[in-house]
């Protein structure tokens, strides 16, 4: 499968996308950041067009991992916790 993992340059991400690989599926990593590896694909974060565009084109799968560790625990989950 060609899978495309937005923001999969961290923890999560570099292991999802490892074990994918090691699977020997086509995996796109659309990134800010250069990481030197041959499936990260530099990505601005504006343009619509462009290398990364192109290596996306056709995925079967996309799967984005986040992170909200930046967030307030009441942001993160709105609802009371029973403890």
């Amino acid at each position: 499968m060609k899978i495309v993992i937005p923001g999969g340059t961290g923890q999560v991400g570099k292991l999802l996308s490892s074990v994918l690989l090691g699977r020997g599926h086509d995996v796109t990593v659309p990134s800010r950041k250069e990481e030197g590896e041959s499936h990260v694909v530099l990505w601005d974060g504006r343009t619509v067009v462009g290398p990364w565009a192109e290596a996306i084109e056709g995925a079967d799968a996309v799967n984005r991992r986040y992170s909200e560790t930046n967030l307030p625990a009441r942001e993160k989950w709105p609802c009371t916790p029973p403890w």
